[in-house]
Parts: structure tokens; sequence; C-alpha cells
């Protein structure tokens, strides 16, 4: 079963929680000594007070193993030895460089996530590592997905734009779901094609909210977006969206403009209330906030256990992990929905 943890896995055992109501909070906390200059901003919001979150459907009521804590949920997971493979792995049109990265002892099958790089970077920039996302998800059991954008099959980091890398996860997609059936493939047979997520950084955060804007209901097997401060400087880019959708951005982004007017309160905005949604904004962090899950940092932390959360409740329905889609110290606004 996908949610066994091997025994001797040292986690404390708390009480199963109830699936917490899902409805939003929102507001500034005082300061706290996270990188930046603390500050309160205006942002996102929706009507309630709350801290948890309710499962999407496509999964089980909860998971089985130890529960889940604050710290394991925050640290690399049961399956820590995580390797990658390329052989064998298609590329398209609007991606190349293909990367799986999995554990062969986490359970299968494993469900999916494919993650689309930003503007000038590839899945390896220092800035945004992608590869921690990959190794970090990898430890907890999903089959992760890193790609390079491309314009015609041909490496270009630089002229695809959001809807291109839109085109490029979806691409993606269809061949990681293939894995499931290519002879050769290390993931033959273990793959849960029914469970897939997407997720981006900057333009290709803004890709991944776009693709699923566009693929929702045409997809069910994709259960959740996360953008990784999503650039995308359209208006109300995603008023179809139904697919449960966490965005992290930092009061310091210079590219995705936070607070009234900006940016990501546009983008947010735009997904619709009756959408399971979260905003995780923090206080002093860059355009770099959401890319280091394996990091040090205090936002790292929480960057971690938010994400991999959101992942667990929406993909693989572990109620679980509700608990943690809450405000955190290092939050400087924070907006979960419904």
């Amino acid at each position: 079963m996908r949610n066994s943890l091997p025994l001797g896995f040292p986690l404390a055992r708390f009480a199963r929680f109830a699936t917490l109501g899902g409805l939003a909070i929102l507001g500034p906390l005082g300061a706290v000594d996270c990188g930046g200059t603390s500050s309160s901003t205006s942002g996102p919001s929706d009507n309630g007070s709350s801290s948890g979150a309710n499962p999407s459907s496509g999964g089980s009521s909860g998971g089985t193993g130890p529960a889940p804590t604050m710290a394991s949920a925050s640290m690399q997971g049961p399956y820590a030895t995580v390797t990658s493979y390329n052989s064998g792995v298609p590329t398209e049109a609007d991606y190349v460089n293909p990367n799986i990265y999995y554990s062969s002892s986490a359970p299968t099958p494993m469900p999916g996530v494919i993650i689309a790089p930003g503007f000038t970077e590839t899945q390896t920039t220092a800035a945004c590592p992608l590869t921690q996302w990959a190794k970090f998800l990898g430890s907890y059991g999903f089959a992760v997905m890193l790609i390079d954008t491309a314009t015609g099959g041909t490496a270009n980091t630089i002229t695809p734009q959001p809807s291109d890398r839109a085109n490029a996860l979806m691409e993606a997609e269809k061949n990681l779901i293939a894995e499931n059936t290519r002879s050769g493939s290390p993931l033959a047979g273990k793959i849960d094609t029914t469970r897939m997520a997407l997720m981006g950084h900057s333009m290709g955060g803004g890709g991944t909210l776009i693709a699923a804007n566009a693929n929702a209901s045409s997809h069910p097997e994709l259960k959740a977006a996360i953008g990784l401060c999503p650039w995308n400087s359209a208006t109300d880019p995603y008023t179809k969206d139904t697919m449960p959708s966490l965005m992290f951005d930092g009061t310091a982004d210079v590219l995705v403009s936070v607070g009234a007017g900006g940016m990501a309160t546009g983008e947010y905005s735009s997904i619709p209330t009756s959408t399971p949604k979260m905003y995780s904004e923090f206080t002093g962090g860059t355009h770099y906030v959401a890319c280091t899950p394996q990091g040090t940092a205090a936002t790292d932390i929480v960057v971690a256990r938010q994400g991999l959360s959101w992942l667990e409740v929406h993909v693989m329905g572990d109620s679980r992990y509700a608990q943690f889609l809450a405000q955190d110290p290092t939050n400087s606004t924070f907006n979960l929905n419904p």
C-alpha cells in the first residue's frame, strides 16, 4: 500500500487528527527572523477562519503507518535512497532532458509529479535546484519527473512563455504515465496512473497553473498543482481552474509582486473560490523562497512541510496531513480556501 512506512521509521506517534474544516486564514504575523525584513502585506483572501484542509476526491480518508508530525513532514521521508534515470524516456517539442527520480524501496504503485523550471533556468540551476524537490518527494514515495524547456525539441530556457511550459508539463505527464507500460522502464508496472500532480517555478509555475486551468476537467488523474512563485502577467489567468492549487511567494520577490494589486494577488484571486486553494507568502522571501525544501532556512522547512502536505492531502487523500496546511510564523500572509 502506498502509505505504508517501513518498520522502525523514527516518527513519534501522535493521536490521529480529524480532518479540519477547510476555511481561510489570512493575516500578518509579528516580526520573524527568516532572512528578511518583517512586514505586513495585504494579500489574497476568502471568507472564513481556520487552519485545516479537506482532502479532494481521489484518495482514501487517511493513510497508514505512523502518524505524521510537524517535524517528520518537514524532513527527508522514510524512503531515503532516491535514484534517477533518463534512458529511454522520450523528449518532446516543448521539453528535453527528462530525469525521473524515485525510490526503489517505496511502495507501489507510485503517484507521479512533473516539475518545470522558470525563465533561463534548468532543473539544476543553483538558485532554484528542482532536484531538491525531486529527491524530497521521491523519499516519500512519489515518482518525480524533471524537465528542461525546449522549442521544437531543442533546449531553450529563454523564449518559452508560461503557456509553452504548460504544454511541456502536459507532454511530460503523458510520458511519465507511459513509463508504467514501456518495456525496459525501471518503473514499468509501478506508477499509479490515476494520481498525478504538476509543479513549476516562476514561468514554470505560471505554466503549472495554466495547465491546471486548461486540463483539470479533461485529465481526472491530475489531482493537484503547486506554483513556486508562479509568474504570469495575464489578467485573471486561472478562472477555470478546478484543480487543488497551492501558490508560494515572498514579500521580497521583485519578479512576482505581492500585496494589493500585485501579480501574485491577481493570480491567486483568479482561481475560483470553489476550488481548493492555498496561498503561502513568506516575510522576506525572494523569488527563490520555495526552491529548496531540503535547505536549512526557516522558510525551507515550512515550504517542505506545506508542499508535501498539499500533495498528501489532495493526491493521496491522506487527511492526517491536513493539520500542516496552516499558517506558520514565517508567513507574512496566508490563505486557505475552502
